[in-house]
């Protein structure tokens, strides 16, 4: 038996444990993600080409980076409009 009365008040409720899992799922999905399209699109790049190899993967990991702030922020932004926060 559900500890709500009701069945449709529990509709909405997501453990924090289960947050927490499905933020950490989306944030090392969204790292392989833009790492590989960062890889991939590295020898657009003038300078990349002449690079080291560890140089040129430490461009694209810091760019990686900057992509995993944005992710879950653009995210968290699109169900604040259509208020559906996870």
């Amino acid at each position: 038996m559900s500890q709500y009365a009701n069945p449709s008040e529990d509709a909405g409720h997501i453990p924090l444990t289960a947050r927490l899992r499905i933020l950490v799922i989306f944030i090392l999905f969204t790292f392989l993600l833009h790492f590989s399209w960062e890889i991939l699109q590295a020898p657009l790049f003038a300078r990349m080409p002449v690079m080291s190899h560890w140089q040129a993967t430490l461009v694209c990991l810091k760019a990686t980076f900057g992509d995993i702030g944005i992710a879950p922020a653009a995210f968290s932004a699109g169900g604040l409009l259509d208020r559906n926060v996870a």
